[in-house]
């Protein structure tokens, strides 16, 4: 069994797949990780990211660069330690600093941050998830 699995794989046998020779990333599971929940078409889904993409610098360039839209929810967390929290507000707020003059673009007031998150808690069925009974 190569050298490069982890200790899960190698107990259960499995590897990890891809082109013959090719070694798997080295994961270190001590370590902050963002994952950004966003909103499509009444349904609530993880955003796809590169683990070495998915630390609070990258997360906020994203936001603000466009990439990343219908945000939901923002969670930290870090395996090694057994911890995550809802980061929410902290990563909108780096990603859109409030301005001292909160004057909107055509001159309203209000004109900052142009995300509609709330820290209200959502149930599945609003998030996409739930299923109805048959």
């Amino acid at each position: 069994m190569p050298r490069n699995l982890s200790p899960s794989l190698r107990r259960t046998g499995r590897t990890t797949g891809g082109s013959a020779g090719r070694k798997a990333c080295p994961l270190n599971p001590d370590r902050t990780f963002y994952s950004v929940i966003c909103h499509l078409a009444g349904e609530a889904y993880a955003r796809e990211t590169d683990l070495t993409d998915m630390d609070f610098d990258r997360i906020v360039k994203d936001i603000t660069d466009g990439q990343i839209e219908d945000i939901l929810a923002v969670f930290a967390f870090n395996p090694a330690e057994g911890w995550a929290n809802d980061v929410t507000e902290d990563v909108l707020a780096a990603a859109f600093p409030e301005k001292d003059d909160d004057t909107g673009p055509d001159g309203s007031q209000g004109g900052g941050n142009p995300c509609t998150y709330t820290s209200e808690r959502i149930g599945a069925f609003e998030a996409g998830c739930g299923r109805w009974a048959a």
